[in-house]
C-alpha cells in the first residue's frame, strides 16, 4: 500500500487518538509487561512500586498456569492493557503458526498461533476487569438484582458502556497481535462501545484476513495506531514478498505509522522502538515544530492529513534490504507452510 507523508505539529496532534507523548509514556508501560523472568523481574518491579506509590498507578498481573502474559493497569482516567511478546521457545511457535483459523465467536480468520494465545486469556481478563470495577457495588448489586443469572459479558458490556470506562490496549509483537485480537473481541462480540477502545500496536505483525480485518477497521480502524520500524523484518514479513492474498492474509489494519530505531539496536526490539519514539518527542519538544511521518492510512479520512507524495519508491529499496537481514533469511521458511 503507498504511503503517505503525515505531519505531526508539536506534541498536541493526535494520530488515531494518540498524541506523540502519549505514545512514549503507553510504550513505557507496555515495556513493564515483559516480566517473564527473574532479571527482568528485579529490574521492573522498582519501576512498578514507584508508578504505583508516586502516581497512584494500580497494577495486575495476569497469565495462566504460572506463565505470565500481560499487565492491567489501573491509570486515574482509564485502564490500561498489555500483553508482553515472545519470550519463549513456545511463543515462538505460537508466532509461527501462521495458518488462519476460522474463528468461532468472531467474524473473519484469525492467524492460529495468536487466536489460540488469546483464548488463554481472555476470560481472566475479563474476570480482573470485573474485579477492578467491584470497588462501585452498588451498581453491581443492582445489575445482580435485575438479573440474578447475568453472565460475565453482559456485566463487563454494561459497566464498561455505562460508566464510559476508557480502555487502552498494547503490546509490542506478539503481544501487539494479542492486543488486537482484544479489542475486536471487546466490540465485535461483546458489544462494548467502540468510542471507549483505542489499541496501540508496536511491531504488529499480520493477525487478520480481509473479513477480520475488514470488520475491525469499521469499529476501530481510526482508534487503531501501529508503530513498525522500516526495516523490521517480523512486522513487515508479508509485505516483503507480496504474500497476502497467498496466505489470506490483510495486513492494513488500522493506521500504521513507519519509524526508524537506532543503528545499535536490533530493529524488532522494543528497546529500539521505544528510544526512537522518546528521540521523536524531544525533537518536537525541542524545535517546537511538526514531525513528518511515513504513514499507512487504512482508509481515505486520513488522506486529509497526508500530502499527495507517493513513497512508492522506498519500498523497492527497502527489500533488497530485509531480503539480506540475517533474521529474516532464518524466519523465512519457518513462516512459509501449511497454505
Amino acid at each position: 500500500m503507498p504511503e503517505k507523508n503525515i505531519n505531526i505539529q508539536k506534541e498536541v496532534q493526535k494520530i488515531s487518538t494518540f498524541t506523540i507523548k502519549e505514545m512514549v509514556e503507553f510504550m513505557d508501560l507496555a515495556n513493564l509487561a515483559y516480566l517473564q523472568d527473574d532479571k527482568n523481574r528485579k529490574g521492573k518491579l522498582p519501576i512498578i512500586k514507584d508508578l504505583e506509590k508516586n502516581k497512584n498507578y494500580k497494577f495486575h498481573f495476569f497469565g495462566k498456569n504460572n506463565i505470565h502474559s500481560g499487565i492491567i493497569v489501573e491509570l486515574p482516567k482509564e485502564i490500561f492493557i498489555s500483553y508482553q511478546g515472545t519470550t519463549s521457545k513456545w511463543n515462538a511457535a505460537t508466532d509461527a503458526y501462521g495458518k488462519l483459523f476460522k474463528s468461532e465467536y468472531l467474524k473473519g480468520s484469525i492467524h492460529s498461533g495468536f487466536y489460540r494465545e488469546f483464548n488463554k486469556t481472555k476470560n481472566i481478563i475479563i474476570s480482573k476487569l470485573i474485579d477492578i470495577i467491584k470497588k462501585d457495588n452498588k451498581y453491581l448489586e443492582k445489575q445482580k438484582l435485575k438479573n440474578p443469572n447475568i453472565n460475565q459479558i453482559e456485566l463487563i458490556k454494561n459497566i464498561i458502556n455505562n460508566f464510559n470506562l476508557r480502555i487502552t490496549i498494547s503490546g509490542h509483537s506478539m503481544g501487539s497481535a494479542l492486543a488486537f485480537i482484544l479489542a475486536y473481541y471487546l466490540t465485535d462480540y461483546i458489544g462494548i462501545n467502540p468510542e471507549l477502545i483505542r489499541i496501540l500496536g508496536i511491531a504488529t505483525p499480520p493477525v487478520f484476513n480481509d473479513i477480520a480485518a475488514n470488520e475491525y477497521n469499521k469499529l476501530l480502524g481510526n482508534r487503531t495506531l501501529s508503530i513498525i520500524e522500516n526495516f523490521d523484518p517480523l512486522a513487515n514479513i508479508l509485505s516483503l514478498f507480496n504474500m497476502q492474498k497467498s496466505l489470506g492474509y490483510k495486513t492494513e489494519v488500522g493506521n500504521t505509522i513507519m519509524i526508524k530505531t537506532p543503528e545499535d539496536h536490533m530493529t524488532h526490539s522494543f528497546g529500539g522502538y521505544r528510544l526512537a519514539m522518546k528521540k521523536i518527542y524531544e525533537e518536537i519538544k525541542k524545535n517546537n515544530s511538526d514531525y513528518k511521518f511515513n504513514i499507512n492510512p487504512f482508509n481515505k479520512d486520513i488522506n486529509k492529513y497526508c500530502s499527495n507524495e507517493d513513497t512508492n519508491e522506498n519500498n523497492n529499496k527497502l527489500l533488497p534490504k530485509l531480503l539480506n537481514n540475517d533474521l529474516f533469511k532464518e524466519l523465512e521458511n519457518k513462516f512459509i507452510y501449511d497454505v
